[in-house]
């Protein structure tokens, strides 16, 4: 025997709905199987996601790494298209011409190939699924949050 969750009278244990006052014992969980179903999916998405984005993200605090453009050089090497020389720029002076006029800067660099030295803040994706290169210059002269992010069209 147990008590009915609403009126708390004597019922049998077994029992789904108290005789009484048909008040429904069963728990949230069964009370709402679609919802449920729905959440554990949820859970175990978020979970997946999680463990599978850690493994693609990394970490460099290396202030002397170099930000170049072999990945770049790479791909076009596979598409045996010939590599046009970086332009070298200042990673200061370049995130200063976007701070001063983003659409001159915008056009300048648009589709050109450009070396620079920074540290590499972030290895990942996006949302959508793009790779992605984070980039801080290594001068202390920006504020926290100042980066460069290059999108890339396929991983390699």
């Amino acid at each position: 025997m147990k008590k009915c969750k609403s009126c708390k009278s004597e019922i049998d244990a077994k029992a789904t709905k108290c005789p009484h006052c048909q008040a429904d014992q069963r728990g949230w969980a069964r009370r709402h199987p679609i919802l449920t179903g729905l959440l554990v999916l949820f859970i175990v998405g978020s979970v997946m996601a999680a463990a599978g984005g850690g493994e693609k993200k990394t970490q460099t605090t290396n202030n002397n790494t170099a930000a170049n453009t072999d990945s770049t050089k790479q791909t076009q090497s596979a598409q045996e298209k010939p590599v046009a020389e970086a332009t070298k720029v200042v990673t200061t002076d370049f995130i200063a011409e976007f701070d001063k006029n983003q659409l001159a800067a915008e056009e300048k660099y648009k589709d050109k190939l450009v070396e620079f030295t920074a540290v590499i803040a972030n290895i990942s994706e996006d949302i959508m699924g793009t790779p992605f290169l984070s980039l801080k210059p290594s001068d202390d002269k920006y504020y926290a949050g100042t980066t460069i992010k290059c999108d890339f069209k396929e991983k390699s």
